[in-house]
């Protein structure tokens, strides 16, 4: 509000200094069409500013009533230095954010799915492109890769009390903890729960690579890790380059630590994703694999090129010493996909007789679907890359999956949250 009074004052003192200069003997002056329009600008901008103060009052006051009434999750700022402050446990649990873990449930069947575009799935068409080289496709006579199976901080999740649908592997990096705190208030803390421990439906889990983190680095997490329990770190060195073999050891981690799990997302730190949606998208998604015989799917918005191309040079480089052609297995998007379980178990099976590959998502959903014989589909329920999602696709259940900054989970958490109360109010 500050803004908007230093506004009025200004306005108010250049109505002011002409008027004296109005009434003033100068007679220049007062013939001067510039003073003329310079007093109804400034007489436009007053009107308006006076309008600006009052509607911000209003709308602040609606807002604030809706927080009071649905808990305050805004955005936290610090007042000079405009950095957030990474919230404790306690702090989120006392918002009451979260919705209890039971509710899950009950939002998966009353969840609408009639904003989602159809056909929901469609396979993918066989990759004629690599015709001359299915050889290649095929898993090693012997180990050629060996995943890193050392994990200083883990997580004790049972998978076996009550079946658990979805599995979430998120892969992080120290450095955004605010991040993650953010993701655990907004779409995962369905997830997390009113006690902020994590249900027995779907359970959220952040990976790192710790082997060339310093010590403070690491005692960050071994505190965070004490408060959440949802950190694992990998006996790897963390880059961009390793993302392959993280991603490949995140899976492996999934198919030992809970196995019963019927689906495993790999989601990253900027997608969104609507839990009850995709549950219940993934429920259809049996149904549609039963239907084809599909024995074992990956799930996500498939790559604009329908034969993608393979770059051998630059930040995406994929050595022709390791892969020698020129295009790619089709593959879908790496921000978000879902593998069934009987897709993990093969991919993981088969990872260390096969070269690791840069480029998660084409070595993943695509090398790695086609060498374990894993069914690749399709799904417009995932985020399309080079189209923006706003929080209104999320409000509409447009998307299982959506692609926002990272700054803006708050924000688009606070729209969905305001939008929900007024539809109360009105309802």
């Amino acid at each position: 509000m500050d803004q908007e009074k230093m506004s009025l004052v200004g306005n108010t003192t250049i109505i002011g200094c002409c008027f004296r200069m109005l009434i003033s003997r100068r007679k220049n002056f007062i013939k001067s069409r510039a003073c003329y329009f310079g007093l109804g600008s400034a007489c436009t901008l007053l009107v308006l500013s006076v309008i600006n103060i009052g509607y911000i009052t209003v709308a602040n006051q609606i807002s604030n009533r809706h927080y009071k009434e649905i808990g305050d999750d805004q955005l936290i700022f610090r007042n000079l230095t405009n950095r957030r402050i990474i919230p404790a446990k306690a702090e989120l649990m006392n918002s009451q954010n979260s919705v209890a873990d039971e509710s899950i449930t009950t939002l998966v069947k009353k969840i609408d799915m009639s904003n989602l575009t159809k056909p929901w799935f469609t396979i993918f068409s066989a990759d004629k492109h690599l015709d001359n080289f299915t050889s290649y496709f095929t898993k090693r006579n012997n180990l050629v890769t060996i995943l890193p199976k050392s994990y200083a901080l883990d997580v004790n999740i049972d998978c076996e009390k009550n079946r658990t649908v979805l599995l979430v592997l998120i892969p992080s990096v120290v450095e955004d903890a605010v991040i993650r705190g953010d993701i655990r208030r907004t779409w995962a803390s369905i997830v997390y729960g009113s006690k902020y421990n994590q249900s027995d439906i779907a359970k959220v889990i952040f990976f790192f690579g710790d082997s060339a983190l310093e010590k403070v680095e690491k005692e960050k997490l071994q505190s965070e890790s004490e408060e959440f329990s949802d950190i694992v770190t990998i006996d790897m060195v963390d880059s961009y380059k390793n993302l392959s073999l993280k991603i490949s050891s995140m899976l492996q981690w999934s198919a030992g630590k809970c196995p019963s799990a019927n689906f495993v997302a790999k989601v990253d730190m900027d997608t969104w994703i609507n839990i009850p949606l995709m549950i219940k998208l993934l429920e259809n998604l049996i149904n549609f694999n039963t239907k084809n015989n599909i024995s074992a799917s990956t799930v996500g918005f498939k790559h604009a090129y329908n034969i993608p191309q393979a770059v051998h040079s630059g930040k995406w480089e994929i050595p022709v010493s390791i892969y020698p052609y020129e295009t790619l297995p089709r593959y879908v998007y790496g921000h978000s996909y879902v593998l069934s379980r009987k897709a993990v178990d093969a991919v993981v099976s088969a990872l260390p007789y096969f070269p690791i590959i840069p480029n998660e998502d084409a070595f993943i959903t695509g090398i790695m679907s086609l060498v374990s014989n894993v069914t690749r589909v399709h799904s417009p329920a995932f985020a399309h890359l080079f189209e923006e999602q706003t929080y209104l696709d999320v409000q509409n259940n447009r998307y299982a999956s959506s692609i926002h900054s990272e700054n803006n989970l708050l924000d688009i958490w606070k729209q969905i949250k305001i939008h929900n109360a007024t539809n109360n109010t009105l309802h």
